[in-house]
């Protein structure tokens, strides 16, 4: 096969990947409440892509309760988590919560982070305490995804 083949060929594959990096952070049980909890990193974490999510998996049970944004604890507490990424240099990026997956996946995003940002430390807080059972790192482009989303 010509050289020119094998480098279009390699090109077509590179452009069907999707530009993507998770990152799993814990998978240990935290409570979290109103003052901040750091998450412990075992590396920092990096913006590689356009929008950074933090995925939390919520051991607590609730229902998703979009006005006001948060989560419906059972005896109608409303439970506001919150999640910040620190950078080496002490500059907070703050993350929103985005949207709720099952019963118990909550995902938190940020897209005005600049490519290449790298972060230290993570951690969160809520209004009502939570327990959390794992956390994920996920940097994407969300037009590689149907949704926009990861």
């Amino acid at each position: 096969m010509p050289w020119f083949m094998v480098v279009i060929l390699a090109c077509g594959l590179i452009s069907c990947m999707r530009r993507m990096t998770s990152v799993p952070i814990s998978n240990e049980p935290l409570t979290v409440g109103p003052d901040w909890v750091e998450i412990p990193l075992v590396q920092p974490l990096a913006a590689d892509w356009r929008s950074q999510v933090v995925r939390v998996t919520v051991k607590t049970k609730f229902e998703s309760n979009i006005s006001p944004l948060g989560l419906r604890l059972e005896g109608g507490l409303l439970a506001t988590p919150e999640i910040d990424a620190i950078t080496d240099g002490g500059i907070h990026q703050t993350f929103h919560l985005a949207s709720f997956q099952n019963a118990t996946i909550v995902s938190f995003e940020n897209d005005q982070i600049p490519r290449g940002t790298r972060f230290v430390r993570l951690r969160m807080r809520s209004s009502t305490p939570l327990v959390i059972s794992a956390v994920t790192w996920i940097s994407y482009m969300p037009e590689d995804t149907k949704t926009g989303n990861p």
